[in-house]
């Protein structure tokens, strides 16, 4: 990349794919939300095979949809529905983790593209995106034992729709503000 900032399109439509997959889950038609977030998903990381610049969440988000459509003919609807946010938040979670273990600050594959090449080592902008990373992998943690704890009590709207899009919103403002903040930093180095 050269030294011009990039727009980050595709990290929207990575959103989208999500956005979908939730609003056809509401109607509970569950392999037509699989598939509209396969479909998406298959476009964006094609994209990113192609641009060289594949990431880790969306390569995620991929596989969660493809084992949705696998669970969902083996296994029945049933058990999708009841264990769905467990895996689904399980699955980011442990990618996250298992990322940052191996020294992957998956954060870094967004903010390159859209910050020139030269910061890209410098240590600041390093450390925050690893504060970043772990943020969201903290924030999949939560809203997967969340999950767990919304089979045993009840309480489903709360726990496992509302707690966890607060926690996405805030991860989000993180993601956005956090960066902003540190910006001077990074102009001074």
């Amino acid at each position: 990349m050269s030294g011009k900032p990039k727009s980050n399109v595709l990290s929207y439509m990575g959103f989208a794919a999500w956005l979908v997959y939730g609003l056809l889950g509401t109607q509970e038609y569950w392999r037509t939300a699989a598939r509209a977030g396969l479909v998406i998903m298959l476009a964006i990381v094609a994209y990113e095979i192609l641009a060289r610049r594949i990431k880790i969440i969306d390569c995620t988000s991929l596989g969660f949809f493809l084992l949705v459509i696998v669970e969902l003919a083996t296994i029945g609807e049933g058990y999708f529905i009841r264990y769905q946010a467990i895996f689904g938040w399980g699955l980011f979670a442990v990618v996250a983790w298992v990322a940052m273990i191996v020294g992957v600050r998956f954060r870094l594959q967004y903010a390159r593209e859209k910050v020139p090449r030269v910061l890209w080592k410098k240590p600041s902008f390093q450390r925050m995106h690893f504060r970043v990373s772990v943020a969201w992998a903290v924030i999949f943690t939560l809203d997967t034992i969340l999950a767990a704890i919304a089979l045993g009590v009840g309480h489903r709207s709360l726990l496992v729709v509302i707690v966890p899009a607060t926690s996405m919103f805030l991860g989000f403002a993180l993601t956005v503000l956090y960066p902003a903040y540190y910006r001077r930093g990074f102009a001074t180095q």
